[in-house]
């Protein structure tokens, strides 16, 4: 309170020089009441980062108030810090010393905390989840994706993301959200290599798991015996499998065995002459001679 003069009888003396009056008989005792006054302040708001709806109040002493929640993106609030204590909702006004004194309240955040769960489907990821702060830069997992197919990024909130992330505001303090790995198809080049023979298309475009029709390639004077891959030969259907990474370029070889043929002779008269057996297109062959009599 700030005092504010000695009342008497009708009056307010305010004037702390008095000239005493005629108050009546000798020993006549009086009585000054002392007069008081409310001391008023202003609290003004420091959002410290954040925003408040009233930047100042004028309160009294002894007032009872509820003091406003101011907001910050990625924070929660702990409370107006005045002296050396926080304070929120109802409060009431102590002496804040001379009347007419301005004091400054503090707000007081902590950084949110959230939990981001990772979600590989059928592929993996290590780690699993990852406890974040709002507005950290943190650097998102790569995982292993299933076969035949390759990671194109982390879907959240319909965006999808890879690389270095700078947590958003996820919500309140402590809320768990779920990033889920995309994946995609991939795709493979077949060379094939007709290795002397002839064959068309001489490269095929697949995706993996597409059900294929390897072609038929042709050579003169050889039997077509399958395409080679790996240590295995393949014709007609094929599923495609899982050649590494997605764009991969393989060779298919066709391999072959030379056809074989047996060579007779008509000796017309002529002596006798063995058949030639299991002739070949790479064969070299010496043909026999025949005699007959008078020729």
């Amino acid at each position: 309170y700030t005092f504010t003069g000695w009342e008497y009888g009708s009056s307010t003396i305010t004037d702390m020089s008095y000239t005493v009056p005629d108050f009546g008989a000798s020993g006549t005792e009086v009585e000054f009441e002392a007069q008081w006054s409310r001391e008023s302040y202003t609290i003004e708001y420091e959002a410290n980062g954040g925003s408040v709806s009233v930047a100042s109040v004028d309160v009294e002493y002894g007032q009872t108030i509820t003091l406003p929640t101011p907001t910050r993106t990625g924070y929660t609030f702990n409370g107006w810090r005045y002296g050396s204590t926080n304070y929120t909702g109802s409060y009431t006004v102590p002496d804040f010393g001379n009347n007419g004194a301005t004091v400054t309240f503090t707000a007081q955040w902590e950084v949110e905390s959230y939990r981001i769960n990772y979600d590989a489907g059928e592929g993996s990821v290590s780690p699993t989840y990852e406890d974040v702060d709002y507005n950290e830069r943190i650097t998102l997992p790569t995982p292993e994706p299933p076969d035949g197919y390759y990671f194109t990024g982390w879907s959240y909130g319909g965006r999808t993301y890879t690389g270095s992330y700078t947590v958003p505001d996820f919500g309140a303090d402590g809320t768990t959200v779920t990033f889920t790995a995309q994946w995609s198809l991939e795709s493979y080049t077949i060379n094939y290599d007709a290795n002397g023979g002839s064959v068309s298309p001489i490269t095929d475009t697949v995706n993996y798991n597409e059900r294929i029709t390897l072609p038929t390639p042709t050579r003169t004077g050889y039997t077509f015996n399958g395409w080679m891959y790996g240590n295995t030969n393949y014709t007609g259907s094929y599923t495609v499998p899982d050649f590494g990474n997605n764009g991969a370029s393989v060779t298919f070889t066709a391999q072959w065995t030379a056809d074989k043929h047996t060579i007779t002779f008509d000796e017309v008269g002529g002596s006798e002459v063995s058949d030639i057996s299991n002739y070949t297109i790479e064969s070299t062959i010496t043909f026999p001679s025949t005699t007959k009599a008078g020729y």
